[in-house]
């Protein structure tokens, strides 16, 4: 399972907690889960706005975010949207086999002709009968 979210107390309990409930309610313990975006190293490496007053003391989750990550806080919304494409597609593509992907794509697309064609046959067939 691909995750992505916001980087903030609640964003960094999201993906333990899904798991969990996958776990405990739907018996999937073969998933494996990984959290793609957004990461503290996103925020380094895209420079991206962070406002220590967005990390809510209130949150019971607080002290455990800002011990672990300091007093970060940002919203997934603030990656521009060709490097959250990016992500998307590096971690598809690093959980497939891209050319058994591609293979499979070309024997749809094989398969596809070859019932337009039976199909265009048997109409021709049914008009010939009918007629």
């Amino acid at each position: 399972m691909l995750y992505f979210g916001d980087f903030d107390p609640s964003g960094a309990e999201m993906l333990p907690s899904m798991k969990e409930t996958l776990v405990k309610e739907m018996k999937t313990n073969d998933i494996e889960f990984k959290r793609v975006a957004l990461t503290k190293q996103d925020i380094i490496d895209y420079n991206l706005p962070h406002n220590p007053k967005a990390v809510k003391e209130s949150d019971t989750r607080c002290k455990k975010f800002v011990k672990k990550f300091g007093e970060y806080a940002v919203e997934l919304d603030a990656l521009p949207p060709n490097i959250l494409e990016q992500k998307i597609k590096t971690a598809i593509e690093s959980e497939i086999d891209i050319d058994l992907f591609n293979s499979q794509i070309d024997i749809e697309k094989q398969e596809v002709e070859s019932l337009t064609s039976i199909k265009s046959k048997v109409v021709e067939l049914l008009k010939d009968q009918l007629n």
